[in-house]
This record gives C-alpha cells, sequence and structure tokens, in this order.
C-alpha cells in the first residue's frame, strides 16, 4: 500500500460508478457526514433512456435526497398494468396499491432526467464527479484501498479508506475482485424502442401477450413513450433497427416519423447475482451485483435499494461509530431481496414470452378463470406477488411485541410514512437524517427508562413522540399524525419504535424490552466518544 507522499488524493469513500445507484449512494454519505469522491468513465452522466419504472421506495428516496419536488414534474404516477391475450382482449388489469412510503407503488420515469437531477444534486453539496475518468482498482490492505485514475487532467493515484464499485453489469471492480456474476442469460431477445410525440396517455402499460410477437408499451409524460418487441430465433439485429421496420412495427399503435425515434437498441436480458459483495474493503451495488430481466421493472429500484441500505452503515464505520461487522449485514439484508425479484422477473416474462399461440390460448384460459378464486385474483390484481423488502436477518432486532399484532407488520419494513396534521409537511422530513426513536403512548407525557436514553445516546438518535390528531396541546418533539396509530398493549404505558437512518424498522419494544435491543445493537455500535474517535482516526 502506497504512503501518503505517494497519494495525490486521500478520501473516505470512493464510489465508481455515476449512475442512478452510484450517485444516490454518494449522495447519501454526504447526507450522513462522509467525504466521498465519484469516478465515472464517461463524460456525462447517460443520456439514453433505460429503465422507466420507479417504485415508491426509491421515491422516497428521492425525498430524502432532496430531489423530489423537481423529479416529481417529469413522472407518470401510480401506473397500473393491463395484459392483452392472444385476441387482444384484455385479460387483467394490475392495479398497484397504496405503499407504506407515500408514494404509489409504481410510476414511470426517464433515467436521463433522474441521472441530470442527480448529478445536478451531488454538485450542490460540493461532492467532487471526476467524468470521463477511468478507475482501476490497484490493490487495498486493512487500511484502505488505492486506485489509478486515468482522466482528462491526466494519471492520478487516490487512497480511499473504502471502495463501493457501482460501475454496471461489466463491472471492472467485480473483475478486479475475480467475483462471478452467477446466473443465466434469457434466450429470447427483444428490440427497444423510446420515441416522443406519443399518443399515448393513459395510466396503464399495456402488455400485448398475442402469442406471435409480444410487445409492450410504457407511456411516460410529455410525449415520451417506450415500446419493447420480442424478436424471433435468427431475425437479424440490424434490419429491427432501420427505421422502417420500426415504423412498420409501431403501426398498429401509432404513427411515426424518424427524428421521433430517440432510440432504438436489441438487448438480451441478464437473471445474475454476484457470488460475493464485498472483499475487504471494497463492495458492490446495483447492476455491478446483480442484473434481473426488465419485466418487473425492479432492476433500477434494486440499485436504488442498496445504495440506500449500505450508505448509512458504511457511514457508521467509517466515523467510528460503528464495527467494521455491521458491513456484513449488507449483504445478508440485500440478497435475499434481489433473488426474489430477480425470480418474479423471470416468472413474469415466461407468462409475456409465450410464442405458441396454442399454449397462448391456454395461458389466456388460465389468466380468466383465477375469477373464480377470489383471493387468487386479487393476489394478482393487486400485485401482491411484488414482495417489498423485508429483513429477517441483520440489522433487526425481534421482541415479543413485534411479534404480536398490532405491531406484528412492523418490524424489519420501513416505517409508514404516517399523513401529517400539517398537510405541506410529510412524515420523514420530521425524522432524524440518522436513527430516529419514535415513541407511541397515549400519555401526554411519558418517563423514559434509563436504558432507552442509553439507547437514544449510543446511535445518535433523534428521539420523537408520535401522537394521533387531537384536540389537547401539542408538546414540544410531538409529530401529529391524521393517520390511525396502533394502540399500547393493556399494562404498558408506550411501544418504542427504532428506525434505522433507511428508513426501515429496526426494533419494536417495551420498556422491559429496551434492554435486549440495545445489547443486540450495542453488537455492532460503538457506545464510547473515546473509542469512537480513535476508531475514526
Amino acid at each position: 500500500m502506497a504512503t501518503d507522499r505517494d497519494v495525490d488524493v486521500d478520501v473516505a469513500v470512493a464510489v465508481v460508478g455515476a449512475g442512478p445507484t452510484g450517485l444516490v449512494l454518494a449522495i447519501l454519505l454526504h447526507q450522513y457526514g462522509v467525504r466521498t469522491l465519484i469516478v465515472e468513465r464517461n463524460h456525462s452522466t447517460y443520456d439514453e433512456p433505460r429503465a422507466v419504472g420507479i417504485s415508491g421506495e426509491s421515491l422516497r428516496i428521492c425525498q430524502q435526497l432532496g430531489i423530489l419536488d423537481r423529479l416529481v414534474p417529469e413522472l407518470r404516477m401510480d401506473v397500473g398494468h393491463r395484459y392483452f391475450g392472444v385476441d387482444e382482449r384484455v385479460l387483467t388489469e394490475i392495479l398497484p396499491q397504496p405503499t407504506p412510503d407515500g408514494f404509489p407503488a409504481k410510476s414511470v420515469f426517464d433515467q436521463p432526467q433522474l441521472e441530470q437531477l442527480l448529478a445536478a444534486r451531488a454538485q450542490e453539496l460540493g461532492i467532487d464527479i471526476r467524468f470521463g475518468t477511468e478507475a482501476t482498482l490497484r490493490d487495498q490492505d486493512a487500511h484502505g484501498v488505492r486506485l489509478a485514475l486515468a482522466g482528462p487532467g491526466g494519471d492520478e493515484l487516490i487512497r480511499a479508506s473504502w471502495v463501493v464499485g457501482c460501475d454496471g453489469g461489466r463491472s471492472g471492480i467485480r473483475k478486479a475482485l475475480g467475483i462471478s456474476l452467477d446466473g443465466s442469460t434469457q434466450k429470447e431477445r427483444w428490440v427497444c424502442y423510446d420515441v416522443v410525440d406519443d399518443p399515448h396517455d393513459e395510466q396503464f402499460a399495456e402488455l400485448h401477450c398475442n402469442g406471435v410477437r409480444p410487445v409492450v408499451v410504457a407511456p411516460g409524460v410529455h410525449g415520451r413513450c417506450r415500446y419493447e418487441v420480442m424478436l424471433h430465433e435468427g431475425e437479424d439485429d440490424e434490419r429491427f433497427l432501420e427505421f422502417a421496420t420500426i415504423k412498420a412495427l409501431l403501426a398498429p399503435f401509432r404513427d411515426l416519423k424518424q427524428d421521433q425515434v430517440r432510440r432504438a437498441r436489441v438487448y438480451v436480458a441478464q437473471q445474475r447475482i454476484a457470488r460475493h459483495l464485498r472483499v475487504a474493503r471494497v463492495l458492490l451495488s446495483g447492476d455491478a451485483y446483480h442484473l434481473m430481466p426488465p419485466f418487473a421493472g425492479q432492476g433500477l429500484n434494486s440499485g436504488l435499494r442498496d445504495s440506500a441500505n449500505l450508505a448509512w452503515k458504511l457511514a457508521a464505520v467509517v466515523t467510528g461509530a460503528a464495527d467494521e461487522s455491521l458491513l456484513d449485514t449488507y449483504e445478508v439484508e440485500r440478497r435475499r431481496h434481489v433473488k426474489q425479484m430477480i425470480a418474479t422477473s423471470v416468472r413474469i416474462g415466461k407468462v409475456v414470452m409465450v410464442v405458441n399461440p396454442t399454449v397462448a390460448r391456454l395461458r389466456d384460459i388460465a389468466l380468466r378463470s383465477l375469477k373464480i378464486v377470489p383471493p387468487l385474483w386479487i393476489w394478482v390484481t393487486q400485485m401482491r406477488f411484488m414482495k417489498p423488502p423485508r429483513l429477517i436477518e441483520g440489522c433487526v432486532v425481534a421482541t415479543t411485541t413485534a411479534r404480536r399484532p398490532p405491531y406484528a407488520g412492523m418490524l424489519g419494513l420501513p416505517v409508514s410514512q404516517y399523513a401529517l396534521a400539517s398537510p405541506d409537511a410529510r412524515f420523514d422530513d420530521a425524522l432524524s437524517v440518522g436513527w430516529s426513536l419514535l415513541e407511541i403512548s397515549s400519555a401526554a407525557r411519558v418517563d423514559v427508562p434509563p436504558t432507552i436514553t442509553d439507547l437514544v445516546h449510543m446511535l445518535g438518535a433523534t428521539y420523537l413522540r408520535l401522537r394521533a390528531e387531537t384536540s389537547r396541546a401539542v408538546h414540544d418533539g410531538d409529530i401529529v399524525v391524521s393517520d390511525p396509530l396502533p394502540p399500547v398493549p393493556a399494562g404498558e404505558v408506550a411501544v418504542w419504535v427504532l428506525v434505522r437512518p433507511d428508513r426501515f424498522v429496526a426494533a419494536v419494544f417495551t420498556a422491559a424490552e429496551a434492554e435486549a435491543v440495545s445489547k443486540k445493537i450495542g453488537t455492532w455500535f460503538v457506545d464510547d466518544e473515546q473509542e469512537r474517535g480513535q476508531h475514526a482516526a
């Protein structure tokens, strides 16, 4: 490892890749007080549309980043799905249900605009972004990592305490670590057309499962629209990039002029996941970690979940607030849900990509027959197969209270973004950038037990009292919500909800359970100012 004299720049974290995953990670790290450098081989943010679906969780992350109000005008929010069968009759409409995140389960967006907003936000915050710069992993030891940079200003050698590879499916960082990307390549090829001036203006994406050549239509805003068309085996890719072919394929949906084609690209989907997320002081996130088919629209959203999960943990380790073992929970918490989303995407693809007319008709009959089994029909039409990430391992603490109604649905899920009594405010804005401890009680004032005070001190948490809207006076430190709150169990004065910086609920407990919660959290976090200072140094 190089000495200080050998290194041109010394930073806490170097993020390789300035796509959405890397930009979100860097901004969150900055909010948590960590100096970060972003390195991107392209000369600017990517200007071609790729992902088009954004989840409620991702919009909640954008709220935390401070870009939500600028992003919303560019969204088609609360988008459902219409599945059409062989005869072009509607098989089913899938309507996303409300989420606890406070945003629709799915909206349609334009990735170049999101990336521009993220890059502008990073620059507003003073984060150093090196565009047009190639990063090569040199070596690492117990104290840091060396990266060789080749950019417009010449060659440079930097040292970072930690490096995160957010450099996409062909990740150079992952390859340098020797981590395999396990899984398979989808055999079916698709061609993707992004167009403008489109007449589609509905709140539904259309999946035309016609049994011959499936087509997906995803309307955006400001006349943007995406058409994806499945190719048959042996068909020539180049022919499907010619305007005459594009115009003919889209003729059933719209008339098209050549200058209205924004992008045309043939792709083959992957269903892969890296064998490991971390080697010593280098970690992976986003497409460098996982690749999935587009049918569930979860590739980009999974990357943003990675960044939100990793950022606060890495910041806690960098600042000396937590032991390095906290980073082990990153893989524990993310791998299970990433696998679920890959499997869901593959299953949806199998429904869409039927090209045998007889099999397609049998599929249509099977789907329509689901109506005779109402629970199954609801499961499909309300997108209940799209499981949100729920943490059953990692930095969460199970208690008796968390296992029993009415609190059984809180642990390991994002805390509900309750509606506030003030319509101009959002619940998350009242929470801390770091940890928050919510007190739910029916009393005007609760004597906080010392064990809970100690937990607040250890985590540097913000202590907040949740109160349902009433006619009584509001006390200092209260968050007044207009949503109903779960009742406090008989015999208890309060229930406490510990919320992580990524808004996931880490624990739900009573005063009697506080010591056990504190002890478990204390296996990762340092509860000594002097020790923190030594660790950070």
